[in-house]
């Protein structure tokens, strides 16, 4: 549906959108956050992006997250990893 919906309205197809080849020609920081525990994508995915682009990206791996579960895992540091990076950039 989202698919459908975003090419219909913006001309996007999300089907052919590759984050990695974005991701290699951007100067944007980026923070990646990944649990070490999600099952949904494989942690390795968001090791390969940091490494198409290690100079805009910083890539923090939750020991024990799922997927979207970082701050539920270690609320503390994540709080003050996105606050900061918020901060910084």
């Amino acid at each position: 549906m989202a698919s459908w919906y975003s090419r219909l309205r913006y001309g996007v197809d999300l089907m052919q959108a590759s984050p990695i080849d974005v991701l290699r020609r951007s100067q944007t920081p980026v923070l990646l956050i990944h649990g070490t525990a999600d099952v949904n994508i494989p942690p390795q995915e968001s090791r390969e992006l940091h490494a198409a682009n290690p100079q805009s990206t910083v890539l923090w791996e939750v020991d024990g997250a799922t997927h979207v579960g970082a701050e539920a895992a270690d609320p503390q540091e994540y709080r003050r990893r996105v606050l900061n990076w918020f901060a910084t950039h």
